[in-house]
Parts: structure tokens; sequence; C-alpha cells
């Protein structure tokens, strides 16, 4: 914790760089910006008005608002410059464009692969004429459901394909896929076959096609000299970051006891690696040393295929390496502040990202935290302090994460910090054994033989404690809904506490309690949407329908009976968190022969689900306001059209099921009667309060 602000110059810059940069991503525009500089200058001037400033501190103030727009000015120039060149902008194609790309990453999953192209020239099918060399990625789908050898990051393909914009989800409160790819600059998909791609000939294998190859020989010796189903899975999760062995229940395990960190190549692996090779290391001459340290993490990082996470931790062992050796010491938010900054210019997408958010936000834990916490624990035996600073180390971290986890993944375990014990612990000795078992299965088998032995036994231990935590009570706690000024508050009282931790704030009774009331009023008012009023969503879910209603004391779910539980789950797991668990009333209809006809009933209006066929329940009051939500409809006719006409609903909604000329009458007869239409097919559609 530094001694004052000045101390941390780069922090002062980080703050007002993401200040840029967010105005960019939040989408104001270049009038808003200049209406904020102009707030900001008449800022500046009243002091010189009122004849009580300091020049040193106005200059100071005004570079930090010039380097504020400078960050506003990077994120629109990097946008415009790659738009102007991308595909999309250059090609108004009428049919299919063929595309010649190179492969940046690979994808395995378990129904078909996912490749990241680099476009590098494009034309349209249907005029040869428009070749042009393009910009822009492309998320290549490809399926096939076994491993595609073929595919190697770094190798040129053609193909030829029709392009779509990558949709939003059909939840409105689940991940966003789109987001999630917009934030690396791919736009757009594609689907083709493997037969359909045409491989270019290459007679000399660049690097990335040589580390690619070797890494699969890598993992072919782990799976020769394992003998456990579990333990490729677990060692290339941890050494690699790879998921695609490891076993659904495995995974679950280590999700929901909040040591999912492990499985995926971070700055707790870089931080590994760099301990391991100091420990060895250490008596060395310090520029030897320096060099040796650097080139092993940096091997490191580029073996397990250099994530985003692991590039940043690796730069600051980097700097911090670095000034060792040259004999000046920054100080480590400084260096974290500055490293920010560089990848915030180079990339200022960046700043949306999950992973580099829970990157900066768990070493910015460990740099407060850490001793701290690590004095208030007593020291008992030599051989016992690497244990106790691992265990520090770990929540130090899920201080500076846990409230950013509980925001984006709605859950939480009460045993993160002893699951992350075990699991930090046990990462350590999976990445220093499966890297010695990887490269032994090169040299000298029966010593691999050895190591997987070693191996079998360390994964099933770790494996089995993980599943141990989730049998234990109350092991997860789901369906947490964090707003993010709840968020926010949090992350302000963790700041208190470090104060409070460095003696800062002498009385803190006070902004702790204030502090800890406004997180209260917040939590309220995030809370009042989801246990107040009543609110139907009804999901895009193929050919089945599925129907969810709010209301404040049940939750009603209609769902047809051919509705598989994993579509169920992708389509309303987001609402159903954001809602808070209640009662729930389960009714399954049948949607393939008979019809149904449900009748919800709300304080303002009512809502009708016709399965099948359009009619009205007996006994119902037409003279109330309806919304209307069919589907299974084959046809329309014109009987039932006029029926539609005279009941006058509010909308008309068109669900899962229903022909495409159905769907178009229900839409030709909402526009003659003047009312609202929409269409589930690949949507949501929600209505709430009524």
């Amino acid at each position: 914790m530094p001694i004052s602000f000045s101390e941390v110059p780069f922090l002062r810059i980080l703050l007002f760089w993401i200040t840029g940069t967010t105005l960019y991503v939040f989408g104001f525009s270049i009038a808003d910006v200049l209406k904020i500089n102009g707030v900001l200058i008449l800022f500046l001037l009243l002091p010189l008005v009122l004849k009580h400033f300091s020049w040193r501190t106005i200059i100071g103030l005004a570079l930090m608002i010039a380097l504020m727009n400078t960050a506003y000015y990077r994120s629109y120039q990097l946008d415009n410059r790659h738009l102007d060149m991308h595909f999309s902008t250059q090609l108004d194609c009428e049919d299919k464009i063929h595309f010649t790309a190179k492969i940046k990453e690979i994808r395995q999953g378990s129904n078909s692969t996912t490749s990241v192209v680099e476009i590098l020239s494009a034309l349209c099918e249907d005029r040869p004429e428009t070749l042009k060399t393009t910009t822009g990625n492309l998320l290549l789908s490809i399926s096939e459901e076994e491993n595609i050898v073929e595919l190697i990051p770094g190798r040129i393909i053609g193909f030829t394909a029709n392009v779509f914009e990558i949709g939003e989800s059909s939840n409105p409160r689940s991940f966003s896929y789109k987001n999630y790819m917009a934030r690396q600059r791919v736009f757009h998909r594609a689907r083709v076959s493997l037969e359909e791609i045409h491989f270019a000939e290459n007679s000399k294998r660049n690097f990335r096609e040589r580390l690619h190859r070797f890494r699969l020989d890598f993992i072919g010796n782990l799976k020769k000299h394992t003998d456990k189903d579990l333990s490729p899975g677990m060692i290339t999760g941890i050494v690699l970051g790879d998921r695609s062995l490891l076993k659904d229940e495995i995974n679950s395990a280590f999700r929901d006891v909040g040591a999912a960190h492990v499985l995926a190549v971070s700055g707790l692996h870089v931080g590994i690696v760099f301990s391991i090779l100091f420990f060895f290391l250490h008596k060395v001459n310090k520029y030897l040393r320096t060099a040796l340290i650097m080139i092993g993490v940096w091997s490191f990082i580029v073996f397990a295929g250099m994530p985003p996470s692991a590039v940043r931790a690796g730069s600051m062992f980097s700097l911090f390496a670095l000034g060792q050796l040259v004999g000046r010491r920054g100080h480590s938010l400084n260096i974290l502040a500055f490293c920010a900054v560089l990848h915030l210019f180079i990339e200022p997408n960046l700043m949306r990202d999950v992973g580099f958010q829970f990157s900066y936000l768990a070493l910015g834990g460990i740099i407060v935290f850490f001793n701290k916490i690590n004095g208030l624990i007593p020291s008992f035996h030599p051989w016992v302090n690497p244990l106790k600073d691992l265990s520090c180390l770990s929540i130090a971290a899920q201080l500076g994460v846990l409230p950013l986890s509980i925001y984006y993944f709605n859950q939480a375990s009460p045993y993160f910090m002893l699951s992350s014990l075990f699991s930090v612990f046990g990462a350590y000795i999976i990445l220093s054994g499966g890297l010695l078992l990887g490269f032994s299965g090169f040299i000298f088998s029966p010593l691999a033989n050895i190591l997987g032995w070693i191996m079998d036994w360390s994964c099933a231990i770790l494996a089995r404690i993980m599943i141990g935590f989730t049998e234990l009570p109350y092991a997860t706690a789901r369906e947490i809904y964090l707003s993010w000024p709840a968020l926010l508050m949090l992350y302000v009282m963790i700041l208190l506490l470090a104060f409070i931790f460095y003696r800062r704030i002498k009385t803190w009774q006070r902004p702790v309690i204030l502090s800890l009331i406004v997180f209260m009023l917040m939590g309220f008012q995030s809370k009042v949407e989801s246990t107040t009023g009543t609110s139907i969503y009804v999901y895009s879910t193929g050919r089945e329908l599925l129907v969810d209603v709010f209301s404040p004391n049940l939750m009603t779910t209609i769902k047809s009976n051919r509705l598989s539980s994993s579509a169920e789950n992708f389509a309303s797991k987001g609402n159903r968190i954001y809602y808070r668990t209640r009662d729930r009333d389960l009714r399954v209809v049948e949607t393939a022969d008979s019809s149904n006809l449900i009748h919800i009933q709300g304080s303002e209006a009512d809502i009708l689900i016709m399965i099948n066929e359009v009619s009205l329940p007996i006994n119902f009051n037409t003279e109330r306001p309806v919304h209307l939500i069919l589907s299974g409809l084959r046809g329309i006719t014109t009987k039932e059209m006029k029926f539609l006409g005279d009941l006058k609903p509010l909308s008309i909604t068109s669900a899962a099921g229903n022909t495409r000329s159905a769907a178009t009458f229900l839409k030709e007869t909402a526009e003659e009667i003047e009312i609202e239409f929409h269409n589930t097919f690949n949507r949501y559609h929600s209505i709430k309060n009524f």
C-alpha cells in the first residue's frame, strides 16, 4: 500500500485512461465528450477566479484531462480503422462469399469445432471481379465431432460460405456470446463442413504449426503414461488451460466451490513457474538468474498458447525482475497500473473483458492485502510457511475478485477460501509434475511412467477433495443477483478495509456503517423488480414452447413435454436467477396433437396461451385487456382471423411451433387491427407488470 498517491503515478494515469475508454465503450459521442471537457475546464478555471490555486495542480489536472481525451480518441481510431477495411463493409454480396483466411485459434466443442480466422481476402461468388484485400475476423463453425488435426493456428485456408451476424442471446439476462465475441472484434460467423475447406499447401512449417504439433505430442504423452481417465483432463487443464479432456463432473465441482481459476492458465500458474525457477536458481549470479527466469516464464506462456491473463502476469513478473536487476524497486501497484495502461492502449476493448478484470483485480488484491493477512497468521515451522503463504495469497486474491465473480456468475461458495487452499496447493504439484511428465515422455519413458503414477494419485486426491466440498451443507449459494451499483459499493467497502488495515482511517466506524447502509439500500432497490409485479417471458427454444411467469410469490413454468432440460436451462437460467428462488408451479403441456388453452390472470390484463388452436376459455371476460400467445398452429382459418380481430387483444405473440404461413397470418392480423406483434423465433419476448 503506497504512503501517498504520488508514489503511484501510473495509477492516476490508469484512472483517467479508463475514464476516456469508458466514455467510448458506453457510446458517448464526440459532442458528449466535448461537453464533459467544457465542464472539466470550468472546474479548472474556478481556482483561478477565486485566486486560490497551485499551478502545479492545475497543470497536472490539465494533463490528466488530455490523457482522458487521448484514450477516447485511441478507441475511436482503432474501431474506425478496423471497420473501414472490414469485409462486411467492403462487400455487398447477394450470394455466398469466398474467403482466404488464416487460422488464429481453435476451440473444440462436444458436437463441433469452432475456429476464429483472420480474413486475408474475400470475393462474392456471383461477382468474381470484386476480389478485395480485406481485414476482419470470422467465427468459423465446422460440423465435425472429432478433433480435426488439419486445423492448425497459422495455416492458410480457403472456403465458401454464407455469413451471418452473431445474434443476441434468447435469454435477456444470460451470458451474451455476441458481446463476448465483439470484445475480440468478431462480429460474424459462418458454418462449413470439413470437405468444404481447402487447405493451402505449405512446404515450410511456421513456428505456430510446430508448437501446435508439439502440444499434441505432449498431450499424447500424458495419455500414454497415466492410467486414470481423469488425469489427462486435469493436467491439460492446469498446465495448458485446455478443458476439452476434463470430465464435466470435475469441471462443475471446481466451479461450484470457487476454484475454477486453477483450470485456466493465469497469473497463478505463471507465479508457480516463477517460484520454481527462483528456488532452483536463487544461488546463481543475479544477471544469469534473471535471464533464465524470464526465458523460462515466457517459454511456459508461449507453450500454454499465450492466454491473455498469463501474458499480463508475465509482463508484471518481467518488470519486477528487471527492476531488481538494475537495483530499482518500483511500487507493485505502480507496475500493475503501468501494465494495465499498456494493455488498454494496445486494445481498449480489454476493459470489458472479464478475464482482464479478474486478472488485475486478483493481482491488486494480492498486492494490497497479502502482507497484512500473512502478518496476522503466526509462523509455526519453516516447512509450514509455504502452505501458509499459499493460503494468504488465495485469500488476498479472492478479496479482489469475489464481488466480481458473484456479479457475473450469480453464485458463491462459503468454502471458497478453504477450497482455494487445496486447489492452489494441488495446482502447484500437478503443474510441476505435469510438465515433467509430458517432457520426460520424449526422453525417458520409465521416468514418465513413475511420474504418471504420481500424477494419477495427485489428480484423484484433488478431484475427490473438490467433489467432497460440493457434498458439504450449503456448498454453493446460487441465484445471487448483484446490481452494478451494489458491486461498486462492495469495492468501496473493500477499499475501506484496506485503509483500516493500513491505519489510514483512524475513526473508521462511521464510514463503514454508512457504506453498509448504502449497500443495503442498493440491494433493496435491485430486488424491487424481482419481487413485485408479474412478468412473463416467452423463450425461443426451436419448435418447443417454454414460458416462465414470475409473480410476487410464485413462479409458473409452462413447457412442452418434449423440451429437453438442457435447452430449458440455457433459455431461462438468467431470468430465474434474477427473479430469485420461489415456489414453482410446473405445467407440462402436450404439444404434438392435443389442444391446450392456458389462462393467466394479471392485475391489469390477462395472458391467453393458445396451443394448436384458436379459442377462448369458458366464462372468459372479453372486456378485460388480453395478450395472446399462440403456439403450434399449422394454419389459421378466415373465421379464426375474424375472431382474433373481434377480440382486439393488446398484443399477439407468435411462439414456438407455428408454421411460417401461420406466423405470417398472425402478423397481418396484428397490422390490420393496429396492435403489437412479436415473433419469438431466435429471440425472446417479455411482458412485464401486466
